[in-house]
């Protein structure tokens, strides 16, 4: 988006000031993946880049998911990169040996996700402004996380 960059290796550039993070958790909503999916390539092209990456991944239903053979092979590849799904219409069935949950995000459904927040802890966040504002900001302040300072929206 412009505003958030990743220099490398821990470092962003968030409107032209430094940012360093040791972990990240990661939340996209839907089509939000998009610059969520940036930052993970651009970490996973440098081998050097030892950054811990946790995502949980929203979606309506598993059909819904985009880029979801990728970051699965990924994950499998690298074991920096841990991936969630989370599938909010609780009508759906569930596939057996995926790594679903269903229904809203709550805390305790991110707390088995994503680390707690802490100083080298960033958490990167994109999607449906619903999401971010009710689910995102309200549950990442429950885990510690300094919203204004560790939460970066794109």
């Amino acid at each position: 988006m412009g505003h958030i960059q990743y220099t490398s290796r821990g470092n962003f550039l968030v409107h032209g000031k430094p940012k360093y993070a040791k972990k990240l958790a990661m939340l996209a909503g839907g089509t939000g993946i998009t610059p969520i999916y940036q930052v993970i390539q651009a970490i996973l092209k440098d081998p050097k880049d030892k950054i811990e990456m946790y995502m949980v991944y929203v979606n309506r239903t598993e059909d819904n998911i985009l880029l979801k053979d990728e970051l699965d092979d990924w994950a499998k590849k690298h074991d920096q990169l841990k991936v969630w799904y989370v599938k909010y219409l609780m009508q759906e069935s569930i596939r057996e040996g995926g790594q679903y949950s269903t229904g809203f995000i709550t805390d305790s459904a991110l707390r088995d996700h994503i680390p707690e927040g802490s100083s080298d802890t960033l958490a990167l966040a994109c999607g449906p402004p619903r999401m971010i504002q009710y689910v995102v900001q309200q549950n990442l302040k429950k885990m510690n996380y300094d919203i204004k300072d560790s939460l970066l929206i794109f």
